[in-house]
């Protein structure tokens, strides 16, 4: 497996581990710390420009799409828009996989880590529960990053994703920190 950070705050001031792009065009971020703006297609190009050479050029069983280091992917009033153009941003990423699987003779599988519970995923503009019923991630992975430690609502995940997207597995990821 391979896991890619889709929008990172580490590191902005160190030129030879972030993009370029993030340094020459600031008109693609969010807000000045530098995260990129999903709305912006040039984003959405540059990280599916990733996905895709690496899914060229490594034999793996699978890439997750680390979207919960900071989940600010938009501007406020872009979140229902952009629940849409994240939507459309993985079934892209499903295909490339599927595309994968098919090249390698094995299966590729996706996976999208998020925020810990459905409601404040799809609050950050991540429609997780309809990329599981839709078939377009096989792992939903609910981290506690910006939460805390707790309890995973598996349950409720499972509830809301409901029957259709019964082949997709929730995975919990603790990230806890705190003391």
């Amino acid at each position: 497996w391979i896991s890619l950070r889709m929008n990172d705050h580490h590191y902005f001031n160190d030129f030879s581990r972030v993009s370029p792009l993030l340094f020459n065009h600031p008109e693609l971020r969010v807000n000045r710390n530098g995260l990129f703006n999903y709305a912006k297609p040039e984003v959405r190009d540059h990280y599916m420009k990733l996905i895709a050479e690496v899914l060229e050029r490594y034999d793996i069983d699978g890439v997750e799409l680390d979207w919960i280091r900071t989940p600010n992917n938009f501007h406020a009033h872009e979140l229902d828009a952009g629940r849409e153009v994240l939507t459309a941003f993985v079934r892209e990423a499903h295909r490339h996989t599927r595309a994968a699987a098919q090249r390698l003779g094995h299966p590729v599988k996706l996976a999208a880590r998020v925020p810990a519970t459905p409601e404040f995923a799809y609050k950050k503009g991540f429609d997780a529960v309809r990329w599981a019923r839709d078939g377009l991630v096989d792992m939903i992975v609910a981290s506690d990053f910006w939460s805390g430690c707790g309890d995973f609502p598996i349950e409720r995940w499972r509830a809301q994703i409901g029957p259709d997207g019964a082949a997709c597995t929730i995975i919990a990821c603790t990230q806890c920190t705190y003391s």
